[in-house]
């Protein structure tokens, strides 16, 4: 055997939303030095950067809620904490626009972090990153379903610069409903006008009929609603979205031993729980075109574990820095949408916001527990999961929380139950042995 990557044994770390605020190398608890063991003692460790790195020198172009920057100087305690490869596609990529994302990129160059689904036009932003370890070589795609329009990357022309910004996926959503709604739909639409205004678009739009109408489909409400035999949300992946990834799939798979594909989704199923049809089908379509992992994060709880084909698929990781109570700047529209005038500063919008704790993240203990999934390949084969509880320190002071720690006995407990219930629609059983949830293959 000539290389040791010929074995076809590798070790991935995976943890879901890194939002990273505050130095970690001065803690020395000693369940948190042996977390960071664990981030250390894999292969290669994953995790989405949920947050921008610059000093202030962009304005902001996102209009409310949480504008997450940091210090350039915390990527090397991000480095410190064994994190070694990351995604930049997700919903706060674009707090601080283009210049934010692309001085981010920078930053992440200079301190050796391999980085992926951002990028100066739409090819870097879906070009895979590589990470070389000795025993293999590691390659990133990373992808966001959760955007507005401007923040996709745009493509490169002859003629003209492509647009910065993020690798994203889009994707279709049709309501299913009954006939009575579906009527019911139709009268609401005619009475208030909204037919009229339909029919002149459709005549006067530059390309063509927008709204294909007929008996069985009818959009209204900038939706789209089709009769069924039952109500339901039901999403598909853009096909155009989907093709170019999975091109890039494919290459990493040439180019690299392992590829590992991240996506950022709010989006749910029939219940929040569940992901979405698209998120499932994106999922299943990348391991067919070469993906051995996919890491999914954006909706902050944990979601089920499910095994395609012999290779892993985390539905959600939830949080796992989750350090956003110590952002120092936010733009007016923040401060207008709670009732704050100018006197107010960022502390004020943060109780505002959560209503002194009451409501939102603050208020809900599962978006302060996680786990560090690790995925261990023997022979090229996916043989075993192993996965850490992990608690964020829900309830204790903004100073603190949100740096993850090995979760206690009772706290492990909890979140490795939640988490076995969660995966067992998918077929998978997680074992759970001393405080450690397995899964073997």
């Amino acid at each position: 055997m000539l290389y040791d990557a010929d074995k076809g044994d590798f070790t991935l770390g995976a943890v879901g939303d890194a939002i990273l605020s505050r130095p970690l190398s001065v803690f020395k608890e000693k369940r948190f030095l042996d977390m960071v063991e664990l981030l250390r003692g894999t292969d290669c460790t994953f995790a989405n950067l949920e947050i921008l790195f610059h000093e202030y020198e962009h304005p902001p172009a996102y209009l409310d809620g949480t504008h997450a920057q940091a210090d350039p100087e915390i990527l090397a305690e991000l480095k410190w904490a064994g994190i070694d490869i990351v995604s930049l596609a997700n919903n706060h990529a674009y707090n601080f626009g283009y210049e934010g994302i692309l001085t981010t990129i920078g930053h992440l160059k200079r301190h050796g972090i391999p980085n992926s689904g951002a990028g100066a036009n739409l090819q870097d932003a879906r070009m895979p990153c590589f990470f070389d370890t000795r025993r293999g070589r590691v390659a990133l795609v990373s992808v966001n379903s959760t955007f507005e329009p401007h923040w996709r990357a745009g493509e490169q022309r002859p003629d003209m610069q492509g647009r910065p910004g993020i690798n994203c996926l889009g994707f279709k959503t049709v309501y299913t409903v009954d006939q009575q709604a579906l009527d019911e739909l139709r009268r609401i639409s005619a009475e208030i006008g909204w037919e009229v205004e339909k029919e002149l678009y459709n005549t006067q739009h530059y390309y063509g009929r927008v709204y294909d109408d007929t008996d069985t489909r009818f959009h209204v409400f900038g939706k789209v609603f089709e009769l069924g035999d039952r109500f339901r949300r039901n999403t598909s992946c853009d096909a155009g979205d989907l093709e170019d990834n999975l091109k890039w799939v494919r290459a990493a798979a040439k180019q690299a031993d392992y590829v590992v594909v991240s996506l950022h989704s709010h989006e749910q199923g029939e219940s929040p729980e569940i992901p979405a049809d698209f998120a499932q089908e994106f999922s299943h379509a990348v391991i067919d075109a070469g993906a051995h992992a996919v890491v999914g994060h954006g909706y902050h709880h944990l979601r089920g574990i499910e095994i395609y084909k012999g290779c892993p698929i985390f539905h959600s990781l939830g949080d796992f820095f989750f350090q956003e109570e110590n952002f120092m700047r936010y733009p007016q529209e923040s401060y207008d949408r709670v009732g704050l005038g100018m006197d107010a500063i960022a502390p004020d919008w943060m109780s505002a916001r959560s209503a002194d704790e009451t409501r939102g993240f603050p208020a809900d203990p599962s978006i302060w527990r996680t786990v560090i999934a690790t995925v261990g390949w023997r022979d090229w084969k996916v043989r075993e999961l192993i996965l850490h509880p992990i608690d964020l320190g829900f309830g204790t002071s903004w100073g603190q929380r949100g740096r993850p720690m090995l979760a206690d006995k009772k706290v492990g407990g909890e979140i490795l139950e939640n988490l076995r219930e969660l995966s067992d629609p998918f077929g998978t059983k997680v074992e759970i042995e001393n405080n450690v949830g397995v899964v073997r293959l």
